[in-house]
This record gives structure tokens, sequence and C-alpha cells, in this order.
């Protein structure tokens, strides 16, 4: 009995083993969700608490080394749950083979978001322009004119330039009141917050202002040790290791600043040592000054609520000597929510390959001769190949090729994917529709002109017998414009989408006849009457018999269906006239 327990509990461990080790180990993920790129073998979803309802809201994340990923996080990539579109993010800082402080720029509402890794050749993808409203890591070897102005009050010789150590150094002219800065050339509006990590080698005039106005000195003179932007607010760094020296200021279009409120912390306690501050000016009109999360100070103020302000940084030189160099190495402009989205790490899931499945779109599926497609692929799986047949003959083996059909039809179109685990074929049956004419629409092709005021223009065949064997539902209509260099033109339209309108109408002819012989046309008129005057003794019905004739004698007038009955007519006419004139006279 004992031995039967104890081959129990055995059998139970070795389940139990199993099944924590089925979940440390990495999961295949869910068919249902998409893989981003199987170039990047890994990914982990992130949950994201309190998703914010606007877009582009920027939160912050701190990333584990795992073994499956580059050391120094390069291959770190993040995509929203669609499995298509990328998130943009920076890296603030990193240990390599530790860990990563990330900062997203999160879509709104969204709730779980991705981070790809595992993809041991590709470059870093981390890029704070992307995220923050404004940023700049100052890495390139001069300022970047798109995003600062460079602004030297007192001095030309007032410092703002590169270290070429990663900073933005700011310095006045040694013992002369002025001062280095660089302005935002971006704008913004409240709810803003403004983080930027410095260091300093002295304890004078570091300060950072908001403003709609232009740089000043302190009070809107030459006090150019302090620098504000007018009509905005001022960080004021004054002796920065002390707690009671430095105070939030509101700077007016020009004048005195306001004091808003004295520091109940130092910004600066140590001198060449980097701190990270936060500048905050959010919807409700607070300001608030943080070091390292420390308040520095804090207001209220409503009286540029409305403006849009720039920023700027600055160190500044009395005259005295007091002041020294400042160096930021970065800075960023974020939107302030009172809440920031925290971002939770779900279990490790590895990329399963597949066959690709195939997919396609096209710009337009339909239209008239000649109809150029732009066709895009929009396949999933990573397909490394693409076979296209456009149903016309014509084929292709671009990724997203374009194609001009030429004749009209209906065409169905179908994409073969391929990688190295297999291929998939999407079939598009009757997907482009190309005809030669829009229903309903008119096409002037015919059109003569030069012709003489005396002369007829006759369309041979005639539209309205020949058309019924081409397209029985063309209409046509006629414009004669004898007082326009006489020309006459055809307009015509069809239901009929596939007639080729050139091959339909390449048989028509204008034929440009004299109408001289109109006088002789008149004397055969007046002859036939005065025999059917004879014939019949009576004026109206010689006026009916030649109103039926005369169709007969100037057979251009109608149809020419309607033209032989109408001879027969007129010929029994004659017959009975010369009849009845032959009778008379023999009786005579």
């Amino acid at each position: 009995m004992m031995r039967k327990t104890i081959l129990s509990k055995l059998v139970f461990s070795m389940v139990a083993i199993i099944l924590v080790l089925s979940l440390v180990s990495s999961a295949s993920a869910d068919p249902s969700d998409p893989w981003w790129d199987n170039d990047w073998g890994f990914r982990t979803p992130l949950t994201v608490t309190g998703a914010s309802a606007t877009d582009g809201v920027q939160a912050q994340v701190t990333i584990t080394y795992d073994s499956d990923m580059q050391s120094d996080f390069n291959d770190l990539r993040f995509v929203e749950a669609d499995g298509v579109t990328t998130i943009p993010y920076w890296v603030e800082s990193k240990i390599d083979g530790t860990s990563a402080t990330v900062w997203l720029k999160l879509p709104a509402s969204e709730i779980t978001v991705y981070q790809y890794y595992g993809n041991a050749t590709v470059a870093s993808g981390s890029n704070g322009d992307a995220v923050f409203l404004i940023f700049d890591d100052f890495n390139g070897a001069t300022l970047n004119t798109s995003k600062w102005t460079a602004t030297k009050l007192g001095s030309t010789s007032a410092v703002v330039e590169h270290d070429g150590a990663g900073n933005l150094r700011l310095a006045g002219k040694p013992a002369t009141s002025s001062s280095g800065s660089v302005v935002s050339v971006q704008t913004f509006a409240r709810g803003v917050q403004i983080d930027y990590r410095d260091k300093i080698d002295n304890i004078y005039y570091a300060d950072v202002s908001i403003g709609s106005g232009a740089l000043q000195g302190e009070s809107g003179d030459t006090s150019y040790w302090h620098s504000r932007l007018a009509s905005g607010y001022l960080a004021l760094g004054q002796v920065t290791d002390g707690s009671t020296d430095n105070s939030l200021n509101r700077a007016p279009t020009s004048g005195a600043l306001l004091l808003l409120a004295t520091s109940t912390a130092a910004p600066y306690p140590n001198q060449n040592t980097y701190y990270l501050h936060t500048f905050r000016w959010d919807t409700a009109n607070n300001l608030v000054w943080t070091r390292d999360g420390t308040q520095v100070a804090a207001a209220s103020d409503s009286t540029y609520a409305a403006n849009t302000m720039r920023l700027a940084l600055s160190q500044g030189e009395h005259s005295t000597g007091l002041g020294g160099n400042r160096y930021i190495d970065w800075v960023r402009v974020r939107q302030y929510v009172a809440t920031s989205p925290t971002l939770t790490m779900g279990a490790e899931e590895s990329y399963t390959p597949s066959s690709p499945v195939a997919a396609f779109t096209a710009n337009v599926t339909s239209g008239t001769v000649p109809l150029a497609v732009q066709f895009t692929d929009a396949s999933t799986g990573t397909p490394t190949s693409w076979s296209w047949t456009f149903g016309d003959g014509a084929t292709s083996t671009a990724q997203s090729p374009a194609h001009t059909y030429a004749a009209a039809g209906t065409y169905t179109v179908s994409l073969t994917t391929t990688n190295a685990y297999g291929e998939d074929t999407e079939t598009k049956s009757n997907y482009i529709t190309v005809w030669y004419l829009v229903p309903g629409e008119d096409y002037p092709r015919l059109t003569w002109g030069g012709v003489p005021d005396d002369h007829n223009i006759i369309i041979e065949p005639d539209p309205i017998v020949w058309t019924p064997h081409k397209d029985g539902n063309a209409t046509f209509t006629y414009e004669w414009s004898p007082n326009e260099a006489t020309y006459i033109s055809m307009w015509w339209n069809s239901s009929n989408q596939n007639l080729d309108p050139d091959a339909f109408l390449q048989s028509f002819t204008a034929v440009i006849q004299d109408n001289t012989y109109g006088l002789g046309i008149m004397v055969i008129l007046f002859a036939v009457f005065f025999m059917l005057v004879v014939a019949y003794g009576d004026y109206m019905v010689a006026l009916v018999m030649l109103v039926l004739a005369l169709p007969s004698i100037t057979p251009n007038l109608i149809p020419f269906d309607f033209q032989i009955p109408l001879i027969i007519l007129v010929g029994v006419l004659a017959a009975d006239v010369i009849y009845r004139t032959l009778k008379t006279v023999l009786q005579q």
C-alpha cells in the first residue's frame, strides 16, 4: 500500500514539473493574433492599464533583458494588436544585457500592444522625434536649426553649441551681462510636460521658460543674465544650491517678472551632476517644477492659458563673473495626463514558421479602356515571391505591380505568394471590369467641317439603317451648324459597354453632295402634280399623292428601309396616271 502511495506521489510530481516547465518556456503564438514580421522570433504582450482616450499619449516601460534579445536592445520593436501598425518608441536609457527604459507613443484606448525581439542583425529603431511633441538628444555635430533657434543676448560671444559628447552646451560671455539660449521652433498649447536632463558647473542662472513672445532679459530689459520668453512663464535658477532662491514667475509682454512661487527644494543640489527636471503646464493651469521627482516649486496661473507657447533653455552670465556652463543631455515635450498609462509584460511567445496567406487589393476595379490598375500586395506570413495573373494573358512577379487593360471585358485576377514553408493563392473572380463606353455619356466621334452652304452632307451608310446590325441600343444626335463654318457632328451613346467605338464608327463616311439639282427637282414635282390633277381632277387628292411620292423623289430625306415601298407606291401611281391619261386620249 505504501509503495502504491509513493508511486502516485511520484507521478503527480512529474506532471506538476512538466506543467511548470511549459509555463516558463516560450508558448507558441495564438494563431488568431497576426505575427508582425517573422524576422523577429519572439514577442511578449504588454497590457496597458489606464489607457488614454487621447491618441499619442506617451508611456514609459522598463524592459528586462531576455536571452533571446540583442544585448544592446537594438532589436526591440513595438506593434499594435492588429499585427501591422508599428508604435514609435525611444530608448531613454539602458544597461546592456540588463534592462532598458523605453517610451512608447500609444494609440488611443489600446489595451494590448506587443513587444517584438529576437532579430540578431537589425539596427535600433529608437526615434524620439516620432514619440514626442519636441525632442532632441543633441547627438549631432551641430544644432538642428529645424528644431531650435540659437539666441545670444548681450554678446555674440555667448555659447550655443554641441559639445561633441552628446550635450548641448549653453553659456554667456565670461564677466559680461549675457546669455546663450535655444528657442524651440515647434509650438505647443496647455496640457504638456517638459522633461530635460542636464547639469551645471556653477550655481547661477540656469533658466527654463515658455512663452509666446520674444526672448528678453529678466525684466524685459538688458538684465541678460536671466532670460525669459515674453507672455509666458519662467522657472528662474538663481543660487541653485539653495532652496528659496529659485522661483516660478509670470513673464509679461514687457516689464518686470511677477513672482508666483518660491522654491522649496534646490533644482541642482550638486554641480556637475545630471538631474532629471520637469516643467509641467497642464490644462488646469498648474505650473509644477520638479527635480528627480522632488517638487522644486508649484503655482497656478491662467493669464496665458489660451496662448501657444515655445520653449527656451538658457544659461546666463553676470558682469561680476557669476555664471558658467550648462550641459543638456536631452529634452522632450510630451502630453501630460494626470495618471500615466502603465504597461505590464505578459508571457513570451515564439514564432511558428508557416506558409503565407495571399491577399491583395486594387486602387480601381472598373473603368474605360485603357484602364490602369495599381495592385497592392496585402499578404501576411512574410512571402518571399509573388506570381500574378491578370486575366488577359499578362503576368507579373513584382510584389505590387501596375497593369493596364487594353480591351473591354471582365477579368479574374490571381495572386500566388510563396515562402520557404509553402504557398497560398487568392483568386478574385470577375474582379476587374473594363468598358469601351460609359453608359449614358455622349461620345462626339464624327465631325466634318468646311462644307459649303449650298451642299448637303449625307452619312453613309445611314446610321438609322446600319446601327441595328452593330448595336441596337445606340442612339444618335446630329448637329447642323451652317453659321459656324458649316459642319455636321454626330453624338452617340450606347448601353453596350464592350462596344469598341473606333471599330463601330470606322465604316461611316461623310459625302458632300452638290445641291445644284434642286431646280430640276422642283420641275419634276410640278409636272407630277399637274399629272395628278389631270388624272384625278381633284387638287386635294393630287396634293396627298404628291406628299406620298415626295420621299421617293428625294430619297435622302427618309431612311432607306422606307424608300423601297414608297418607290413601289410612286410607280403604281405613275402607272395609274399613264393608264388613265392614255384611256382618256383613246376615248377621244
